[in-house]
């Protein structure tokens, strides 16, 4: 086995370590123009490079940004010996011909002509991480103690805009894992909690009260300070059957007046659940283009009333301009982290000169983009009738009145999850297909609306990334992916299958992994990646190999694969972005999981199809609600599931964070509640079963793990359990954890004896 663990851990280290090149590209408009950069990744004689390139639209041609050469001389100021397509820098923004940026390991931001020229040092911040600055670049908010600062970036003013603020009732924070300040060295900060106004005039923002809010508590065992004594931590954290929940009001800034005014709606404060807080980085909330109005959707606490909320900013009032009711729960929101493409938008957009809505709603079969009148809320139309599932608005041409979107499931004989481009008139309801190529694609319109980016590909095809006109007719080919050097390092290419949910009607879509020197005359145990949450879909359509968020995107089944596995990934039915009634199955059932049934269904068809399938060896994991489901799974069919690993799990939705619980199962009470606690079944347990848990998870409390193994215990049951030292949610990060995952699969699916203390960091070169 050890040949077999060094080439799991060579792609292991290829996940972490980038090897494909130009698998995403991502654009930076360049301001002024209609033009954007990007970083390309070129080869070099000692590893991957980078290269600035710079799109010029009047040329419909790729340059470089600027002289690599010249400018790593230029910064031999501040770093020596800068090499040229290695340039110690982040790039934040190109204005024209100025390009700001910062220096690794240097304090405070630079800027350069592009032309060529020096490197001059800022002599205030704008891209500090800690601050929100105005699009005009002129003001720079930030916080402390709770209380909002605004500096004057060309006078060198600070004020002090609030005085109330404290750290029980602060401004502008959005939640920040009490983890990250604990356990890392760099934490993740997280953006301020409000929103500049296109003009610079003005900002939107909010107060948070955690006073009457339930707090979680950690110990710290093994402090960073190498304090003898363990650290107490505390935190506010809301459950389903807490009264108080965390809510925020909204209030409106005048940067000029310094005015600081609540926003009212029917005369009382506009409040604010957890899901529609917005930040300095995402789109929850938005602008028109004016400034004069701000709009996103707001939920009731159980994701049941869903209204499109105007704010009139010079009023400071708001007003409901439309409302959805749902039986079960609105998710339309949440579209954004419901697959690969990870965004944040509300599925609104205002019209002011029309005085119309488009809002994306789930009111019949599928998703799907209603023109609304935004003075009485009355539906005009609806844009994309249909058994298919409207995912993303992508442009509107107010001149056209054309609306550019995304959707899948319209076209038939392809997978239901390609997201295809589609444009619609909102007068004719004219529908137009723009994507050609089956496949799954991203497309970013320019702000101008003149072109768009469109990166497509599927788990077979890399990514190749075009310009377009809006018609989808091709400009420029901007980049193409490159694998060989994941190929070197093992890589097997994942084949997408098709079977029959449990209904053995409706199909279902997954992708397996064949193992290492597969030989179809053998048979091969089976591990199924499992996501247990019903927010999202686990199966990828695109090309995606580098971790996101500190997680595989395929589940660490190309390492499996090479010691001996075949890995499966699938969508059951209770998941979404397909028709409303198979999310809805999700409903009071979290212990669905996203349709294990479904995955026992398809195991035995794909056992059916193939003879190399081991049926008899079949072994699950999963992290987080995967770590649920994988406990689930295992008690549920203890006869099919043989070994599980699963890691901080959420065991109980009732333990868990209140948003989660408040939508998936509604109001609590204990009977609503008892049948998805996977302690209530602990006694089913027969397979080997291995348990990981952070000690430190602020998300998902180990004590959640910890009251799961009580229960095994009470029913005398054998399991395995390894609790992390200062290991937070993201457990998957760390090396020993994945080895020892591997051991556990080997060791009781496999039948073979694992290289003992195998260390991933040297063989994984």
């Amino acid at each position: 086995m050890l040949e077999a663990y060094k080439r799991a851990a060579r792609i292991y280290s290829a996940n972490r370590k980038k090897h494909v090149l130009n698998e995403r590209v991502t654009e930076h408009w360049i301001m002024g123009s209609r033009d954007f950069w990007f970083a390309k990744d070129v080869p070099t004689c000692d590893g991957i490079g980078t290269e600035y390139m710079r799109y010029v639209h009047e040329d419909m041609a790729l340059y470089r940004l600027f002289d690599h050469v010249a400018f790593a001389g230029a910064l031999g100021v501040w770093y020596e010996n800068a090499k040229p397509l290695e340039l110690p820098v982040t790039i934040h923004r190109v204005d024209g011909q100025t390009m700001y940026f910062s220096i690794n390991g240097e304090k405070g931001e630079f800027c350069y002509e592009l032309k060529g020229g020096i490197v001059k040092k800022l002599e205030y911040p704008l891209y500090d991480q800690y601050e929100a600055t105005s699009p005009d670049f002129r003001y720079s908010v930030y916080t402390d103690e709770g209380n909002i600062f605004c500096r004057d970036n060309c006078a060198g003013k600070t004020t002090q805009l609030t005085t109330d603020g404290s750290d029980l009732q602060p401004y502008a924070r959005r939640y920040q894992m009490i983890s990250e300040k604990l356990i890392s060295k760099e934490p993740r900060i997280l953006p301020l909690g409000l929103k500049w106004s296109p003009d610079s005039k003005r900002f939107l923002t909010y107060r948070t009260d955690t006073r009457g809010i339930s707090r979680m508590h950690l110990i710290q065992s093994e402090p960073l300070s190498k304090t003898p004594a363990p650290v107490e931590v505390s935190y506010p954290y809301s459950m389903p059957a807490d009264a108080e929940i965390l809510t925020a009001h909204v209030y409106v800034v005048d940067v000029e007046s310094k005015r600081f005014r609540p926003v009212l709606l029917d005369g009382q404060p506009l409040t604010l659940f957890s899901q529609a807080m917005f930040d300095a980085k995402n789109d929850q909330l938005k602008w028109t283009e004016d400034g004069k109005t701000a709009y996103l959707v707001r939920y009731d606490r159980y994701f049941k009333k869903a209204q499109a909320v105007l704010i009139d900013m010079e009023a400071c009032t708001a007003r409901i301009a439309a409302e959805q009711i749902y039986e079960t729960f609105g998710f339309t929101e949440y579209f954004g982290f419901a697959s690969q493409e990870a965004f944040n938008d509300p599925g609104l957009l205002y019209l002011p000169e029309s005085e119309e809505l488009i809002w994306l709603l789930e009111r019949d079969e599928c998703a799907s983009l209603f023109l609304i009148d935004a003075a009485d809320g009355r539906i005009k139309r609806d844009l994309t009738p249909g058994p298919y599932t409207a995912r993303r608005m992508r442009h509107y041409n107010k001149n056209s009145r054309t609306l550019y979107f995304t959707a899948s499931g319209r076209e038939s004989g392809i997978d239901p999850y390609y997201q295809l481009l589609y444009a619609v008139n909102l007068d004719s309801g004219q529908l137009t297909r723009i994507s050609e190529q089956t496949a799954e694609h991203l497309p970013r319109f320019s702000p101008d609306g003149s072109y768009f980016i469109d990166t497509y590909s599927t788990v077979q095809a890399v990514p190749e990334t075009f310009v377009c006109r809006p018609d989808g007719t091709p400009i420029t080919k901007v980049a193409e992916a490159d694998i060989s050097r994941l190929v070197e390092k093992g890589y097997i290419e994942p084949e997408p299958f098709r079977v029959l949910a449990r209904d053995g009607v409706t199909p279902i879509y997954g992708i397996i992994v064949k193992p290492f020197g597969f030989d179809p005359n053998k048979k091969y145990p089976v591990v199924d990646y499992i996501y247990g949450g019903s927010q999202r879909i686990n199966t990828p359509k695109a090309f995606q190999f580098h971790e996101v968020m500190d997680m595989d995107p395929m589940g660490g089944l190309q390492s499996l694969a090479q010691l001996g596995f075949i890995g499966m990934i699938v969508d059951g039915l209770a998941t979404p972005l397909r028709k409303k009634a198979i999310h809805d199955m999700a409903y009071g059932k979290p212990e669905e999981c996203c349709g294990i049934e479904d995955h026992v269904c398809a195991l035995r068809q794909l056992a059916e199809q193939y003879r190399w399938v081991d049926i008899d060896r079949v072994g699950i994991w999963g992290s987080s609600g995967g770590g649920y489901a994988t406990v689930r799974a295992m008690l549920q069919f203890p006869d099919f599931f043989k070994v599980g690993v699963s890691l901080c799990g959420d065991h109980d939705q009732a333990k868990y964070h209140t948003h989660w619980g408040d939508r998936w199962v509604g109001p609590y009470s204990e009977v609503a509640y008892h049948n998805q606690a996977n302690h209530n079944f602990a006694g089913n347990l027969e397979g080997r079963l291995l348990l990981i848990h952070g000690d430190m998870d602020d998300n998902v409390h180990p004590s959640a793990t910890i009251q799961l193994a009580a229960a095994l215990i009470r029913e005398n049951k054998d399991f395995d359990m390894l609790l992390y030292p200062n290991g937070s949610h993201f457990l998957d990060q760390h090396p020993y954890v994945t080895r020892r995952r591997w051991d556990y699969f080997v060791r009781h699916l496999l039948g073979e004896e694992p290289p003992r203390n195998f260390t991933m960091e040297q063989e994984g070169n």
